[in-house]
């Protein structure tokens, strides 16, 4: 792939930071749907140079049942392979889904249950996917910086739980996706990337700790 993406598929609802990290990446990107994951919403002019498909957790925003957000998942990923195998061209899955602890309730249990569908995903597919010279990675965040999502704990808890002190940014998103889009990451595939500023490693465990 080239030094750094040069187009996009990012999957994602209004709720979502999608527009503003369809600025931050700075290259030509295609806004899809849940609803538009059929094979003509998927038949986009890619770049020969390999397909970035970007998957926002939580996708969707008419949920009615705690599985959505997974079936969703797996929907995208099958809509990205179809995508790359149009083009002729590998493609790059990236799951971008909330850490562990970030959201409570249902909209915490409907997350983690679409974490537990990527990690399927990979343990399933990861053989039938490097075949064909495609990746797949997701990558972890904790609080995003002006967007709080339905169900997340306040962003002041966040960033008093993160020890980094501060919220991410969709800025910080958009440098890794970068990378994992370039040619630098070329062998990077099945793993499992946080960009939280320490969070998983330590809020999420301890709850009623703060730094």
């Amino acid at each position: 792939m080239h030094a750094s993406p040069t187009c996009a598929a990012i999957v994602g609802a209004d709720h979502s930071p999608v527009d503003e990290l369809t600025r931050a990446l700075g290259v030509g990107a295609r806004r899809l749907t849940i609803d538009q994951l059929d094979e003509d919403a998927a038949d986009v002019d890619w770049d020969s140079e390999g397909v970035i498909w970007i998957h926002f957790v939580p996708a969707g925003d008419r949920l009615s049942h705690e599985l959505d957000e997974a079936a969703a998942l797996l929907s995208s990923a099958r809509a990205a392979a179809r995508a790359g195998a149009r083009a002729g061209a590998p493609v790059t899955f990236l799951a971008l889904m909330p850490s562990h602890g970030l959201l409570s309730g249902r909209a915490g249990l409907v997350c983690e249950l679409a974490r537990g569908a990527f990690d399927a995903l990979v343990r399933a597919e990861i053989g039938s996917w490097s075949a064909l010279g495609n990746r797949l990675v997701g990558v972890i965040y904790a609080g995003i910086e002006g967007h709080e999502l339905a169900g997340q704990r306040t962003a002041e808890e966040v960033r008093l739980r993160t020890p980094m002190g501060t919220l991410g940014t969709v800025g910080h998103l958009a440098d890794v996706i970068r990378y994992l889009g370039s040619r630098t990451a070329a062998y990077v595939t099945g793993s499992v990337i946080h960009v939280d500023g320490g969070w998983n490693a330590y809020s999420w465990i301890y709850p009623a700790r703060t730094i």
